[in-house]
């Protein structure tokens, strides 16, 4: 007899078992009663064109829940219809989108193509569906020069429709755009360049069309992929995760077959950066959605999946997903790239369980798949149909650019008629204004020679009052302006020796040394007088021009006190003795400050909106007693009084008012 503990871990082993098997019939219940909405459309259809008709808007799941059901009805037609019947049109159309939906790529094309000759009994959203199957179809199998052809008849039945119509929204949310060309071409980055203006122009709108973005970022992200910009690529399948999730839970185009197929794209990008975890977590996912009735879209994530796997050294788990793998139905021939992926997944399995013989057998079958895929990307045909594709592209611009010149010159040619009319009439009017303005003109200079006498004398004795008045004013400004420049130059020593006394300034305030000795040239003065003569030959200087070519722009961002000259405009010699005040203030306070063992930082800058002149000192002499005497104040105002007083005359409306600034 066996061990109890070896019956008990039988018995578990057949529940797991009834409990998958159980979840799979559970699972495709689901799956069929979620198709049976359409499907029943399909049963309950009286003709059999009306039944071939509904049999192109089931989706790929009626097909998978259906696939014999349907496939004996069509082989039940295909008995009994005669050439040049609807029947026989519809019948080549709906046994094309059949083989699609079951994946044999290859039959579908052949329907479709025949389903073409009758093309002219299709309405417009009929043949947009089924020129964008054959340009799809096309693009799988590498024929880029019929993928091509079905482009262009798509863009002519675009340019024939109505922007607001449904078939025109049908056609544009096919993603039939000219960089998924290019993408399967090899020119990513053209495709970029093409796509990202598009999702950005979408994404500012007020309200955007979630469903166009989800599909703008998920090919973004595809493209970056492609060419190796990988966090760009992950950005992007986040985006266009983040899109689905903004759509509406009534809106139609939201699925769960779409948002399972946007985790796989992710958790490839997530592999790639080398979060496996996050990776796996994506594309188990997508595994579990779509294992059971779309296999060419988990086919690629299984394989990722045994690669996160590998690369954790898992091998348990690698094994499984690579025997998954195999149990997947889809076209081999047409998704070689899936299959060589596989055979090279499955030759590093290999190795790592030391089987060396079949890790270089399978090795050398996925070579060999790689070069044909190779060989099909570089052969005549490939880039025939590529260059016909660019050739096609610069016609277009060609076209559009003769249409845009033939347009201009219509609108030259209307604009030349309105202006010879327009000058002839302008003519008209000038010579009556001429004539007008000439009359006139005589009019004034007889008045004006009668009068002439009369205001002459008039003025004489304006000039005579004005000039009195004139010297009696400069004589007053004279003696007023002495009086401002020795109030003026005591304030501002006051202000400068008193700052760190100001009651407007709290206990808790404190002066901030900051030592910046930016003037290190001795000859500071020499340096501004030579540039002040520089700028004699003008009237007038601004006061900004003077900051920028004669003083160095610092900025300190806690100016405290600030002493504010407030003007727009300044003359030669108002120039010359503002730079002597500031150069004897700077070489007055900075000998004072090292004398008592500090040093002193002195900005002049330009603040933001007004013309102004800054003369700031911080100080943190601790000594202030010594450092407030009143030797050093009365110095100081020596010296700028003299200086004042042999360089500076201030002009009458030329007035430089000091005030002080707290900015607490």
């Amino acid at each position: 007899m066996k061990p109890k503990s070896s019956l008990i871990s039988y018995g578990y082993q057949i529940l797991i078992c009834i409990f998958f098997t159980s979840q799979i019939i559970v699972g495709q219940s689901a799956i069929k009663l979620s198709a049976s909405k359409d499907y029943e459309a399909y049963l309950n259809a009286k003709t059999t064109t009306d039944k071939l008709k509904k049999l192109l808007d089931l989706s790929k799941l009626d097909y998978k829940a259906n696939q014999d059901e349907i496939e004996e009805f069509l082989n039940g037609v295909e008995k009994k219809i005669q050439p040049g019947t609807d029947e026989f049109r519809y019948f080549n159309f709906a046994k094309g989108h059949f083989y699609k939906n079951i994946e044999n790529l290859n039959s579908s094309l052949k329907f479709f193509e025949k389903a073409v000759a009758d093309s002219s009994y299709f309405s417009s959203k009929e043949l947009v569906k089924l020129y964008s199957e054959l340009f799809n179809g096309y693009q799988k199998t590498l024929n880029y020069g019929g993928s091509i052809y079905y482009l262009e008849r798509l863009k002519r039945i675009r340019d024939t429709l109505d922007s607001k119509s449904s078939t025109y929204y049908h056609l544009v949310n096919y993603h039939i755009t000219e960089e998924d060309v290019f993408y399967k071409l090899g020119m990513y980055k053209k495709a970029i360049n093409m796509l990202r203006p598009k999702y950005f122009e979408e994404y500012i709108n007020e309200s955007p069309d979630e469903y166009l973005l989800i599909s703008y970022a998920n090919n973004l992200g595809l493209y970056y992929l492609k060419e190796k910009k990988i966090d760009s690529a992950t950005i992007f399948f986040r985006r266009a995760l983040s899109h689905y999730n903004k759509l509406s839970a009534d809106d139609d185009r939201k699925s769960l077959h779409l948002m399972a197929l946007l985790k796989g794209n992710l958790g490839e990008a997530y592999y790639y950066q080398g979060d496996l975890d996050v990776a796996i977590r994506f594309l188990e996912e997508e595994v579990n959605y779509h294992e059971y009735y779309m296999p060419s879209s988990v086919a690629k994530s299984v394989i990722f999946l045994a690669k996160c796997f590998l690369k954790k050294n898992d091998l348990k788990k690698v094994k499984e997903y690579l025997n998954l793998f195999e149990t997947l139905e889809f076209d081999r021939v047409v998704y070689k790239s899936i299959i060589q992926e596989y055979l090279e997944v499955y030759s590093e399995y290999k190795y790592a369980i030391h089987d060396f013989k079949e890790s270089y057998e399978f090795l050398t079958e996925s070579n060999l798949i790689k070069d044909s895929i190779y060989n099909s990307l570089t052969s005549d045909a490939f880039l025939q149909s590529k260059l016909a594709f660019v050739i096609s592209t610069k016609e277009n611009e060609i076209k559009v650019k003769k249409r845009l010149l033939e347009k201009s010159k219509e609108n030259e040619a209307v604009a030349l008629e309105k202006i010879s009319k327009l000058q002839s009439s302008q003519q008209i009017t000038v010579l009556f204004c001429s004539v007008v303005l000439f009359i006139l003109i005589g009019i004034i200079f007889l008045l004006r020679r009668k009068n002439s006498n009369i205001k002459q004398l008039e003025a004489s004795k304006e000039i005579i009052v004005d000039n009195q008045s004139e010297i009696e004013s400069l004589a007053e400004n004279e003696k007023q302006n002495y009086i401002e420049i020795n109030n003026l130059t005591e304030r501002l020593i006051s202000i400068i020796w008193d700052f760190p006394n100001q009651e407007a300034y709290s206990e808790k305030s404190k002066v901030t040394v900051e030592v910046n000795d930016f003037i290190q040239d001795v000859n500071f003065l020499l340096l501004l007088n030579r540039k002040i003569l520089e700028e004699q030959r003008m009237d007038t200087i601004s006061l900004n021009d003077f900051l920028k070519k004669v003083v160095p722009s610092f900025i300190d961002a806690e100016m405290r006190p600030q002493i504010i000259v407030k003007d727009m405009y300044l003359k030669g010699k108002d120039v010359l003795a503002l730079s002597l005040l500031i150069y004897e203030l700077y070489k007055s306070t900075l000998a004072l400050a090292k004398n008592n063992g500090a040093e002193i930082q002195i900005s002049i800058s330009q603040l933001d909106n007004c013309k102004q002149l800054v003369y700031t000192i911080n100080s943190g002499i601790e000594n202030k007693e010594s450092y407030n005497s009143n030797s050093h104040r009365q110095e100081l105002v020596r010296v700028i009084t003299k200086e004042l007083k042999g360089y500076h005359k201030f002009s009458s409306n030329k007035i430089f008012l000091f005030e002080l600034m707290f900015d607490n």
